[in-house]
């Protein structure tokens, strides 16, 4: 069984150039050849005429000692017949069987036709029959031309063949060689990066399409890395989300249980573990809202609903949040009726203005505008907060992602919520756009397409 791809191509390559040179070997022999009998009927014809000339200008004892002393005609073959079918000269070559002509081609000759004939043996050449007028009388002349050297012309035809071959071959082995070795590199390059070193890295020049995939696989170890660099930064912000808030419950719990804890304290303590279990459960809920949102399976349930008084609600339920901090809230909502996933378009307004809410300081404003846009429905949140650093801006809407990478204690946030942002908007078909200066604020724009029920 051939196994490498290297004698896979080796052998392709030969049997194709074997049967490809022996293919065109037939089919330019057969031209040749084809070529060379009309170059020899021409020659025959030639010739033929002249000695029909001469025959019909002497008698026969005088032409037989002309052809005697042309050596030019050591290789033709010659017979004349009478006007019977007689034989009244042969001339033959050495070493070689006579001229043989069948009766009924003479006689086609006797009636003033001319004749080609093309000989069955391969070493004799072609034979023309020509018409003699002599005093009244005709007789027929066949002269043969003699292929001797065929076999010296097939044999250096075999021995070009056979040295194509094997300069082709030794050419086409260390050709192979090239076209194998990226292979054999980028098979390497695979088990590495199976074994999870996705730095691997083909530095390949070439164009062609050995270099197309070169290219293609740089890019996918690329992608590769970036996805596992996510999956770690995933695990280790998962454990902190989770660790930090356990850390904290089982600390004070114990504390609690082993009565080291002033009575005055223990009020303050048992709050700390309510509000711990309050983050953690927020966590846990919001890596549940995006593992669901992105599932294969997760349902879209679009309906008609008005989408400023949904916005209105959110606010609403918010009261709390924004009059403890006696924050502004300016609404300027256009009365808009939206087909979309309700449940999903309430974790975005929730998640956006729980953020504008978050880090807006008191006495602050945050502006909600609904409108309706040529290019859909487009709703903006913008506050008067603290705004984001510009190197963040691009991190924003990965999962567990902070600006504030102190990670306090006191803010509540998981780093999920734009995350779950992004991926209802790519549920919806729509887009979210955020802008921030440090210190100023942030504007966040969401656009949802307009779809007519």
């Amino acid at each position: 069984m051939i196994k490498t791809l290297y004698v896979r191509v080796v052998l392709t390559f030969m049997l194709a150039l074997i049967v490809g040179v022996f293919a065109a070997f037939s089919v330019s022999g057969m031209l040749f050849q084809k070529e060379m009998e009309e170059v020899a009927f021409q020659d025959l014809s030639k010739l033929g005429q002249d000695l029909v000339r001469l025959r019909a200008g002497m008698p026969l004892p005088q032409f037989q000692q002309y052809l005697l002393s042309m050596h030019s005609l050591d290789t033709y073959q010659m017979q004349i017949f009478d006007s019977r079918g007689q034989t009244l000269l042969e001339r033959g070559i050495d070493g070689r069987q006579m001229l043989h002509v069948e009766p009924d081609r003479v006689k086609r000759v006797l009636t003033g036709e001319q004749v080609r004939i093309i000989a069955d043996n391969d070493d004799s050449g072609p034979i023309i029959g020509l018409p003699i007028d002599i005093n009244g009388e005709r007789q027929a002349l066949f002269l043969q031309m003699s292929f001797g050297g065929s076999n010296v012309i097939g044999r250096f035809i075999i021995m070009v063949l056979i040295v194509v071959l094997a300069v082709g071959s030794l050419c086409f082995l260390v050709a192979a060689r090239y076209i194998v070795l990226p292979v054999k590199k980028m098979t390497v390059a695979t088990r590495r990066m199976a074994k999870g070193d996705f730095t691997t890295e083909l530095r390949m020049k070439r164009k062609d399409e050995i270099g197309e995939l070169a290219a293609s696989f740089n890019y996918m170890a690329k992608e590769l890395n970036q996805v596992e660099k996510m999956r770690q930064d995933f695990v280790s912000n998962v454990s902190h989300e989770i660790q930090s808030p356990l850390t904290s419950i089982f600390g004070f719990a114990k504390a609690l249980k082993n009565n080291v804890v002033p009575e005055q304290q223990r009020e303050r303590y048992l709050q700390i573990i309510m509000t711990e279990s309050e983050r953690l459960s927020r966590v846990s809920d919001n890596l549940l809202q995006l593992a669901s949102l992105e599932s294969e399976h997760h349902p879209v349930n679009m309906r008609a609903y008005s989408l400023d008084e949904q916005i209105r609600k959110v606010i609403v339920a918010c009261e709390p949040q924004w009059q403890a901090k006696s924050l502004q809230m300016d609404l300027q909502l256009e009365a808009v009726t939206i087909i979309a996933d309700e449940d999903m378009l309430s974790l975005v307004w929730m998640n956006l203005i729980g953020n504008s809410m978050k880090f807006t300081p008191d006495n602050g404003t945050i502006t909600v505008v609904l409108s309706r846009q040529s290019k859909g429905i487009e709703v903006v949140i913008s506050d008067t907060g603290i705004g984001i650093p510009e190197a963040d801006l691009n991190r924003v809407f990965e999962r567990f992602y902070k600006a504030d990478r102190s990670r306090r204690r006191d803010g509540n946030g998981s780093g999920l919520g734009l995350a779950i942002v992004n991926k209802v908007m790519s549920l919806h078909n729509g887009t979210s756009a955020l802008a921030s200066v440090s210190g100023q604020g942030t504007k966040v724009t969401v656009t949802l397409p307009l779809i007519k029920g």
